[in-house]
């Protein structure tokens, strides 16, 4: 008959739960500290993104650039501030943000849930 099971003494075993727990602190730690290094780095990304929109379109508005930026550059929105382009500070991908925003909020259109009669 083949033996099946844990073929470990119980102190080994013991001693493993508790270097796990001590590490778990350790580790959450560190997942504090690698998320607060990229909320900062997002928050760089979107001020450089509001930084070029003023550069682009000298005449906008004090704050809408801001505005513009944190709402195309949201995270996992999929708009067009996430993409490769805008992450380049390409000029046709902030226009196209800046496109979005003006249709969004300063316009009545309303694009849900229609569609071919835009």
């Amino acid at each position: 008959m083949d033996r099946q099971g844990i073929l470990a003494q119980p102190e080994a075993i013991r001693r493993a739960e508790e270097e796990s727990l001590g590490d778990a602190e350790l580790r959450e730690r560190r997942r504090e500290r690698e998320s607060l290094r990229r909320e900062a780095k997002d928050e760089q990304y979107v001020a450089a993104v509001a930084g070029k929109l003023k550069e682009l379109f000298p005449g906008c508005p004090p704050g809408e650039a801001e505005a513009i930026a944190e709402h195309a550059c949201a995270k996992y929105s999929g708009r067009v501030g996430r993409s490769a382009a805008a992450k380049e500070l390409d000029p046709a991908a902030l226009r196209l943000a800046v496109i979005a925003h003006i249709r969004h909020e300063q316009t009545q259109v309303d694009l849900r849930g229609r569609s071919g009669d835009i």
